[in-house]
C-alpha cells in the first residue's frame, strides 16, 4: 500500500493506469511508479507500507 501527495493532482503506475494524488492504493511489488514534473512546486511526498527491497 502506498499514499502520494504533492504538488500535482496525479500519479501514475506502469505508464498505464493514472491515480490522483492524496489517495491510497494496493501496488504489486516489482510496478513502478511515475510521479510527473510539476511547475506548481517540488515536492512530492511518499508513504510506504511495509517493506521495501
Amino acid at each position: 500500500m502506498i499514499s502520494v501527495t504533492g504538488p500535482s493532482e496525479i500519479f501514475s503506475i506502469n505508464n498505464n493506469f493514472v491515480y490522483q494524488t492524496n489517495s491510497s492504493i494496493s501496488v504489486p511489488k516489482g510496478d513502478e511508479l511515475f510521479l510527473p514534473y510539476t511547475s506548481k512546486g517540488n515536492i512530492y511526498y511518499l508513504s510506504i507500507s511495509g517493506a521495501m527491497n
